[in-house]
This record gives C-alpha cells, sequence and structure tokens, in this order.
C-alpha cells in the first residue's frame, strides 16, 4: 500500500472515530420501533431520505434507483482485479489503566488499577455472490483489588448478504453486542461507536479504548445482543418497477444493572423479545417518470417480556413523490397501521397514516427531507438528511418522534447496519457513522413516546478534524406491564466536540469534551449536569503496532442523593494487527 493511499485510509477512519468520539446516539432512539424486511424502512413511514438511498446490504437497491450514485453515501467494499475478494484483519489492544472512582460513587470514591484486553477480529467480503462484514471486539476487564468487578464486555456488528438465486432470492444476516450506560445522566458518553475505527485516543468506549472499562463499571451498564435474517425474494417488472417479499426473524436481548438508579424508574432487570415479520413493497421504475411511487405493506408479532409480549403490528402505506427539479420533490403519504402493545390498561392503535412534505438535493452530496405527519397516534413534524457544506465539511440533521421501548431500539439499529469502504458501521439511510449506545437517558423497562433531535457536523482537513454535535431526547412514558410503574419522564441536551490533529505520519493528538443536562419528572423532580474532558496521543511504532496514551475527567452533579461524582481515568496501551 503506498503511503498516500495508507494516509488517506486513515485519515477516513479517523473522520469517523473522531465522531463516535463525542456523538450520541442518531439512529437508534430516532427510528421507528419495527423496520420493514432488510431494507431499514420504518414501519409506518418510508421516509423521501430512506426511498432516494441505495444502501449496500440487506435488500439489494431495495429504496433507490440501480447505479444512481448520488442516492448510495454508503461505499461497498473495494473490489476487482488485485482486490482479494476476502480480508481477515485480526489484532490485539492492551490497555492499563487507573480510575479514580469506579463505583462512581458520591461520598467514598475507590480507585483501582484495571488491565483491559480486547482482542478483535474484522471481516470483510465481495463476491459476486455474497457481501460480508463483521467485527467483533470483546474486551476483558480484569480489576487489581476489586476482583468482583472484573467483567466481560460483549462488543461487534456485522451483516451478510448472498444471493441464492441469481436476481431472484437472497438473504441477509445482521447482528450486533453493545454496552452502554444504563442509569442516564451520562450525556457525555456516546456508547460503542463505529467499531473498526481506529481513533488516536480513543473516546469513552470502543476498541481503541476499552470498551465499558472507562467510565463504567458492570453495575451501570446494559449489555445488548441483537440478531436477525432476511430471506426475500426479488423480481423486476421491467421498467415499470421492482417487487420485493420477504420474512424478517429478530431476537434481542437487554441485560441491565443500575448502581443507585433514579427514584421512580422502572427497574429493568433482563429484557428479551422475539419478533416475526412479513413484507410486500414495490418502487416504481422509470416508467413513472417524474413520480416516484413507493408501496409498502408490513406486519409484525412481538413476544418477550414486558410490553412487547404479544405486541402486534401491521402498516399499509403508499408513498408518492413528484420531481419538480432535480432539487425539489413534494411527496405525500397515506395509508392505514394498527398497533397494539400490552400495557395496563392497553394500548390500542387503530388509525390513518398520512404525511406531507418534500425531498431537498441541493447538491449531488446532499439530501433533506422535511415532512409533516401522523404515524404511530401521534402527529408530528420529522426531518432527516445530510449536507455537504463543501468537500471537507459535512452535516447530518434528524428529528423523529417514535413509540418504543428500550428493547425495540436494538431492533431498529439492526435494521439500519451498514459499513462503508474502511469498514466502518454505517447508518445505511445516511451513511454516517452508526451508532449503538446512549448515555443520555436512562434504561427503562416501558413504552415511551420519544422526540429525537440531532445535529451533527465534521470536518475533515490535511492533518485535523473537527466535529460537533447536539442531541435533545424528550421520552413521556405511555404504558408499562401490569403490575409495573409507568415509569419516569425523562428530558436531556448534550453538547459535544472533538478536535484531532495529526503531527505527522505518526503521531496524533486529540481534545475533546462535552455537556449535558438532564432533567427527571419524579415525585421530587430532579435535574442532573453531566461535564466530560478528553485529551491524548497516539503513537504509530510499526505499520501493524500502535500506542496510545489518554487522560479522561467526568463530573455529574445531581440533586438525586448518591447521584454526584466526579471521576478520573488515565490509560495508557497497545494495539497490534496482524
Amino acid at each position: 500500500m503506498s503511503a498516500s493511499l495508507a494516509r488517506r485510509r486513515r485519515a477516513a477512519r479517523l473522520a469517523g472515530a473522531a465522531v463516535v468520539g463525542l456523538t450520541p446516539a442518531l439512529a437508534s432512539s430516532g427510528a421507528r420501533a419495527q423496520y420493514a424486511a432488510g431494507g431499514g424502512v420504518p414501519l409506518g413511514l418510508p421516509p423521501a431520505a430512506v426511498i432516494l438511498n441505495s444502501p449496500v446490504g440487506g435488500m439489494p437497491n431495495t429504496l433507490g434507483q440501480p447505479g444512481d450514485l448520488r442516492y448510495m453515501p454508503a461505499v461497498p467494499a473495494p473490489s476487482g482485479p488485485g482486490v482479494p475478494p476476502w480480508s481477515i484483519v485480526p489484532s490485539i489492544s492492551l490497555q492499563e489503566l487507573y480510575n479514580s472512582n469506579i463505583f462512581q460513587s458520591s461520598s467514598s470514591p475507590r480507585g483501582d488499577f484495571i488491565t483491559a484486553v480486547t482482542p478483535s477480529i474484522q471481516v470483510t467480503g465481495a463476491t459476486p455472490r455474497v457481501t460480508a462484514n463483521l467485527i467483533y471486539a470483546p474486551t476483558f476487564e480484569l480489576y487489581a483489588k476489586t476482583r468482583s468487578a472484573d467483567a466481560i464486555a460483549q462488543q461487534g456488528i456485522g451483516s451478510a448478504t448472498a444471493e441464492l438465486v441469481p436476481d431472484t432470492l437472497f438473504v441477509t444476516a445482521r447482528a450486533l453486542a453493545s454496552v452502554q450506560p444504563s442509569g442516564g445522566g451520562l450525556g457525555g458518553l456516546s456508547g460503542l461507536g463505529s467499531l473498526g475505527s481506529t481513533s488516536p485516543i480513543g473516546n469513552s468506549f470502543g476498541p481503541a479504548g476499552s470498551p465499558g472499562a472507562v467510565a463504567l463499571n458492570k453495575n451501570n451498564r446494559s449489555q445488548n445482543f441483537g440478531a436477525s435474517i432476511t430471506p426475500y425474494v426479488v423480481h423486476r417488472f421491467g421498467d415499470v418497477g421492482t417487487a420485493k417479499a420477504g420474512v424478517t426473524l429478530t431476537e434481542s436481548y437487554l441485560s441491565t444493572n443500575v448502581t443507585n438508579p433514579i427514584p421512580g424508574t422502572v427497574a429493568v432487570g433482563n429484557q428479551r423479545q422475539q419478533t416475526g415479520g412479513a413484507t410486500a413493497q414495490f418502487l416504481g421504475g422509470p416508467d413513472f417518470g417524474r413520480v416516484r411511487e413507493f408501496a409498502l405493506v408490513d406486519a409484525s408479532k412481538s413476544t418477550g417480556s414486558g410490553v412487547v409480549n404479544g405486541s402486534h403490528a401491521a402498516t399499509a402505506t403508499n408513498w408518492i413523490g413528484y420531481a419538480v427539479t432535480r432539487k425539489v420533490m413534494p411527496f405525500g403519504e397515506f395509508g392505514a397501521e394498527s398497533i397494539h402493545y400490552n400495557t395496563a390498561p392497553a394500548t390500542n392503535i387503530n388509525d390513518g397514516v398520512w404525511e406531507l412534505g418534500v425531498v431537498l438535493t441541493p447538491n449531488p452530496d446532499s439530501q433533506i427531507s422535511i415532512g409533516y405527519g401522523h404515524h404511530q397516534g401521534f402527529t408530528a413534524a420529522d426531518i432527516n438528511g445530510y449536507y455537504a457544506i463543501t468537500a471537507r465539511s459535512r452535516v447530518s440533521v434528524s428529528y423523529t418522534t417514535a413509540l418504543q421501548t428500550d428493547i425495540q431500539q436494538i431492533e431498529s439499529v439492526l435494521g439500519l447496519t451498514n459499513f462503508d469502504q474502511f469498514g466502518n458501521a454505517v447508518n445505511a439511510d445516511t451513511g454516517a457513522p452508526l451508532f449503538l449506545g446512549n448515555g443520555l437517558l436512562s434504561t427503562q423497562n416501558a413504552l415511551f413516546r420519544t422526540q429525537t433531535l440531532s445535529l451533527s457536523s465534521i470536518t475533515v482537513l490535511d492533518r485535523d478534524t473537527i466535529s460537533f454535535s447536539v442531541q435533545h431526547q424528550n421520552s413521556t412514558p405511555v404504558g408499562s406491564a401490569a403490575g409495573n410503574p409507568a415509569g419516569t419522564a425523562e428530558e436531556a441536551t448534550s453538547f459535544n466536540g472533538f478536535w484531532t490533529h495529526q503531527i505527522s505520519d505518526r503521531t496524533t493528538l486529540g481534545v475533546g469534551g462535552g455537556y449535558s443536562l438532564s432533567s427527571f419528572q419524579t415525585a421530587s423532580p430532579g435535574t442532573e449536569h453531566f461535564i466530560s474532558a478528553t485529551a491524548g496521543a497516539s503513537y504509530l511504532l510499526t505499520e501493524t503496532l500502535s500506542t496510545v496514551a489518554r487522560y479522561s475527567f467526568f463530573d455529574r452533579t445531581s440533586n438525586f442523593a448518591g447521584r454526584s461524582f466526579t471521576d478520573n481515568i488515565f490509560l495508557v496501551g497497545l494495539t497490534k494487527r496482524f
């Protein structure tokens, strides 16, 4: 590999890593509860930004016109002469940490040394019949004095699509495992981000840091798992359009421990969900001219714990857009939906679905969908898109309202999973980094109406990468299972920034920081302020061996008893790629 290509690859990885460092979860909290088979289409809402994209993976060309690269931000793995069809890259990271407050205690902080070992493997495959991406990076955490705190943080994400019968029968499988804060009020911690990114100083999680070990112990984390398989058939009716139909089986699991939870929140423990769904869809082709036609019929049923046990949903919608110009396309959507959750009393939604809006494509690298409509029993606006300010700067925005549970967010992320050509996990809709966790709100076992606003920017210069993000979430309880409290309303806003500077091809410096404000509507309402700061440096000893040193500071002030804490963390580590 030439030195210039290596620098470009490092710059691209660095761009993803910088955003991963401090940007909160953009995809998981904003997506709707259920997804169409293999296509990442939210139940009851085929949004314009999704319909016009052509994500790699899932149902090939499910939502876009084949060959229209303007609507394909997620780039496939390199292929062609001289490029091996399969790439397997194992690595191992060893970090030594000192954490001054391993239990995040307000009254009796306890420090300890931690050894964190992270073996990982990254697999990429691109053949005429199979495409696959997999990253698996568990972290083994060993405490010097507090052996009861020893833990394993399981982390990974992967997807694969096989073409069983040419142009007709396909099957897609996806899986993920992630660790995230469970007690809320940690807005500067973004959860597990783009596995495979080689961040120069790491963030609070991720393989370049120590997933789950840096700021969390096993008593204040959620371990999430999810897997799905989608066989589906495709039939093209010439230039009239393409029909697809498939079934999806999904298994999700969430295991949570919470140290000193917020008073009034619903105890979580373990949650499990199994979902079976069937989807049929039709995307109009060139014969429709300026008209973009997308029809969707979707039905699913779930079993599991809490309010998802016995839940079911069915939706039929038709989305029609008209391209007035290549830059402006008004659209309308209409249909019907039926949704049931096992809350007490039961949540039943049987009504119409509608939306009006416009898709704006100001340039080939930008697209924004703005709509206002009625879905899942709510009438609200939604915005989703990305805008390339320059060739080096990009802004992403998302505002959504969803009816969902915490465990359903795992299914949401599964439906959005994709990879870019550098092996970074990305959002299949927008090509932005895919985030698997969120530290803003506490994990609860109830049904919520969640409003999420996310705004992020990234600028990649020759030797500098600068990113900023703002996220706001408002979660209102709708109901819980019989015998459980109704849940606690939460609202949080987080501001984060990250900057890295590449001094040379071998040395990189980075700093970052964040602030969040959270409020909780319990019997005695409370607020929490959280500040995070990170500074560090990495040095490339050889092409396959790197070292990192980092200092992180966390401080939370709360008017809930025992929730305030201050934590200092020092880390040094080595990573070896094979």
